[in-house]
């Protein structure tokens, strides 16, 4: 099972194809048009539009800025006024309360995006906020939507010196600012881990990843 869905994964990165998981199966779903292969991107589905959007990404000496929407049949570019820098490994997820995509974060060329943009309305929107967590990369972000706050926990800070520095703190996005959380319980300092949220027990769960 586990070595199934790790090559299922891999596909997704290096090949232009789409799976979409139902009734406890895969399917590969041919689409007329798709985003060039790539690693690093960041997904989420739009139930605004009832779409998936990818952002970003990189192939080896090239990072991607390039938005496409996925309705269940075929990719579409999208080519929004305002455009985020190219970059890998962001984090997205759907805040579907204030019905946008929120994406914080990720690698750049040199050095790393540290800005907010939300994805409503066919255009990202930067946002300013007073706070905000440090650099990183191979963190994830989930929707609580039980508190109605985006949670984003880890990540790794990269440097040519000392390599990958894992990180282990929490912070909530309301819409407006950024607040660090400081929890009496944490993983250890974790970053390319999965994160989602489980509606049913209104939890976020979080597993795997390196230095778990």
């Amino acid at each position: 099972m586990c070595a199934r869905v790790f090559s299922l994964i891999a596909l997704l990165l290096v090949s232009t194809s789409v799976f979409a998981q139902s009734q406890q199966n895969w399917k590969e779903i041919g689409t007329s048009n798709a985003p060039s292969p790539r690693q690093y991107f960041a997904m989420a589905f739009c139930e605004a539009t009832s779409t998936t959007i990818l952002f970003g990404g990189s192939i080896p000496g090239v990072n991607y800025n390039d938005t496409w929407e996925y309705d269940g049949n075929n990719w579409r570019e999208l080519f929004p006024a305002t455009i985020p820098p190219e970059v890998f490994a962001p984090a997205m997820t759907y805040d579907n309360i204030r019905k946008r995509i929120v994406m914080w974060g990720g690698g750049m060329h040199t050095g790393y995006l540290l800005d907010t943009y939300e994805y409503y309305d066919g255009d990202w929107h930067l946002v300013t906020t007073p706070q905000r967590p440090g650099a990183r990369r191979g963190h994830r972000l989930a929707f609580d939507k039980k508190r109605g706050v985006v949670v984003m926990y880890g990540g790794e800070y990269y440097s040519p010196g000392t390599g990958a520095t894992r990180l282990f703190d929490t912070w909530e996005y309301d819409g407006t600012n950024w607040t660090q959380i400081f929890t009496p319980h944490h993983p250890n300092a974790s970053s390319w881990y999965a994160m989602a949220y489980d509606e049913k027990r209104q939890k976020i769960v979080l597993y795997g990843g390196r230095g778990i």
